[in-house]
């Protein structure tokens, strides 16, 4: 039995539908991304699994039971919210406690839970302090240990580290994984950074327009996104229009990019820009599959983005070049593009078009 179930959930305000039949499954333990810009519903689908929102139709299942109806702090969720929703007023102990008080959680066995979440987040020691006397790391760990300490079966997290800087995020994310694998919870992440889902979830989902555009593992949804819109909110930058001719994908400026052998007939395509690679013309690289001039080049650090217009067809293609030669190349320069079949990425027509 799965831990949580959303079957045809249907969500509109007012004139605007913001979910359309939503079907997803949370297994035990497992951690799951929501993801998708904003307005795709993805914090609508989250406030309806945690009762703060009503759905049009369809049903929630928690541990097989239908909690559609119930009230907020009659499900066994706890809700991290964006803005920690820290109670200014109350200690760090008292906020933690809050969660067992109102179930009536008390004694050694309240005193037993305050003490390992503490540990296991790294606040012990701060719980006479009052929220404005923490950091915003403090009190989003904070905020997670209130959650965690009434032992809820579904973690629901909405964009938690969206207000801390970039490296206290990624520290406190791994911090985040960490104790998840640990606790073996049950948990839902609601983001709108794809590096973020892909470095904390078992499971992506990916939503456009109220609909689960695809729902997969990290690796699946990164290396082979099914639709256009997703290839696009995964960051590929190279994105074509056109049609399968032969073993090739043309696109609609004429430029022929190779297929896998197998690979579907569909009206577009992306091309992975880390997959490419330039080469001198004529150098015996008997793989290319155009040539171009570049016409800007970006430095990144580790590796060096290249902007090449193509000679026949003014196509314009990203190239991540990595390593010694990354910086090989200047603008003006005129280069071949070495394509692999494998490169080529078919995808569907987005379900909400």
């Amino acid at each position: 039995m799965s831990e949580l179930e959303l079957r045809s959930v249907s969500k509109s305000y007012g004139t605007v539908q913001v979910l359309q039949e939503i079907n997803l499954t949370i297994e035990e333990g497992e951690f799951v991304a929501i993801l998708g810009p904003s307005g795709c519903g993805k914090t609508t689908t989250l406030n309806i699994i945690a009762g703060f929102a009503q759905p049009d139709s369809g049903e929630v299942l928690l541990g097989g039971t239908d909690i559609t109806s119930q009230r907020p702090e009659r499900r066994d969720t706890a809700l991290v919210f964006q803005n920690y929703a820290l109670f200014p007023h109350m200690t760090v102990r008292k906020n933690i406690e809050y969660g067992l008080r109102t179930r009536r959680i008390g004694g050694a066995e309240a005193e037993s839970r305050l003490s390992r979440v503490s540990e296991l987040l790294g606040i012990a020691g701060l719980e006479s302090r009052y929220p404005g006397q923490l950091s915003g790391g403090q009190q989003q760990r904070v905020a997670v240990a209130r959650a965690l300490v009434v032992q809820p079966r579904v973690l629901l997290l909405d964009e938690p580290l969206s207000n801390l800087d970039e490296k206290l995020r990624k520290a406190v994310r791994a911090e985040l994984r960490e104790i998840q694998r640990e606790l073996k919870q049950s948990a839902i992440i609601v983001t709108h950074d794809h590096e973020e889902a892909l470095s904390l979830a078992d499971r992506l989902i990916v939503m456009a327009a109220g609909r689960i555009a695809q729902a997969d593992t990290p690796e699946a949804v990164f290396a082979r996104p099914r639709t256009r819109f997703v290839a696009d909110f995964m960051g590929i930058a190279n994105l074509f229009s056109g049609k399968r001719t032969g073993d090739s994908f043309v696109t609609e400026r004429g430029t022929a990019l190779p297929l896998a052998p197998g690979s579907p007939s569909t009206p577009f395509a992306a091309l992975r820009p880390s997959a490419i690679k330039l080469a001198i013309p004529g150098t015996g690289n008997g793989h290319a599959s155009a040539s171009g001039v570049v016409a800007d080049r970006i430095y990144l650090g580790d590796m060096v983005e290249y902007r090449v217009i193509t000679t026949d067809h003014a196509e314009t293609v990203a190239v991540h070049a990595h390593g010694d030669h990354a910086d090989s190349f200047s603008v003006g320069d005129h280069v071949a593009l070495v394509i692999p079949p494998t490169a080529v990425i078919p995808l569907e027509a987005d379900d909400h078009e």
